[in-house]
Order: structure tokens, then sequence, then C-alpha cells
């Protein structure tokens, strides 16, 4: 029953994680183009496209906060099984939960700790590059990490609540 109650609120968070999968998709997209476009500008040119390695140093940072969640509903994030493939599956279906549990508050650890960081850099201004040839902000950086990490907390609380559907016993 309670999980019927919670289905909607599964289905919009789905939305949510595939939005900034494909936001993060499309990120590496804009990457390829901006680099490309660099080396081509050095190599035709002889001059580097002005606040590329800035842009790119804040973009991975993005790409892989937004991506997270879309891993972690998958099951693909780095683990070995070896040792869980010789438990019984009821014991790998609890470890599991016990693993979502912990990475559960880890994550909520990483928001809160980020808050101070993103008012900081919204409010002081806080950028990247050299004042006179290329800056960027890193409010928006930061402002990503905390959604990201945010929805990336829902998706290990509902794997708690339900259990990782590999491993339902």
């Amino acid at each position: 029953m309670r999980m019927n109650m919670l289905a909607p609120l599964g289905r919009f968070l789905d939305i949510v994680i595939d939005v900034m999968n494909l936001a993060g998709t499309g990120l590496i997209a804009l990457l390829v183009a901006l680099v490309t476009s660099d080396v081509l500008s050095r190599n035709l040119f002889g001059a580097p496209i002005i606040g590329v390695p800035e842009l790119v140093a804040l973009s991975i940072l993005a790409i892989v906060t937004l991506q997270l969640p879309y891993a972690t509903r998958g099951g693909r994030l780095t683990q070995s099984d070896a040792l869980l493939g010789m438990l019984p599956r009821n014991i790998r279906w609890a470890l599991t939960r016990v693993f979502d549990l912990v990475a559960l508050v880890v994550i909520l650890a990483i928001v809160y700790y980020s808050l101070p960081l993103l008012e900081e850099a919204y409010t002081r201004g806080l950028f990247v590059g050299a004042l006179g040839t290329f800056t960027a902000p890193i409010w928006p950086v930061r402002a990503i990490l905390v959604v990201s990490m945010s929805v990336l907390a829902l998706q290990f609380l509902r794997q708690v609540l339900s259990g990782p559907k590999e491993y339902r016993p």
C-alpha cells in the first residue's frame, strides 16, 4: 500500500533523473564542440580559445554529478561483486540495502556541507579564471552539485525503502 502511494513520486523522480542525465549528455556534446573548436583554432590560427581549460574543469564536475543519479538508479555504480556473488540472495539484498543507507547518509552530508559553499560562491561572486582575460562564476556548478546530490539522496532513499531491483528476494 505504501509503495502504491509513493509511485507517482517515484515516476516524478525518474523524470527528474532522466532530464539530469540528458543535461549531462548535452554538456558533454558542448564540451566536445568547444574542445574541437579550440584545437582547430590553435592549429589553424595559432591562438587558443580563451577560457576553455576553465570551462572544461567546471563542466567535468557538473557532468559527473548530473549523471550520477542515473547510474545509481540503473545499478551501474562501480562495485566489486566478488563477495556479494558468494552470498545467499537474502543476505546480498540486505547488504545492498545497508550500502544504500550508508551512501544516503554520506550524500546527505555532502549536501549539508555544500550549501554554505554555494552560498559563499554566490554572495561573494567567486569565479575561476584571470581578471581581464576570462572569468566564469563557480556558483552554477556548486548549485548543480547541491541539486544533483539531493536527487541522488532521494534515489538512495528509494532504494533503501524498496531495495535494489536486482537483489529482491
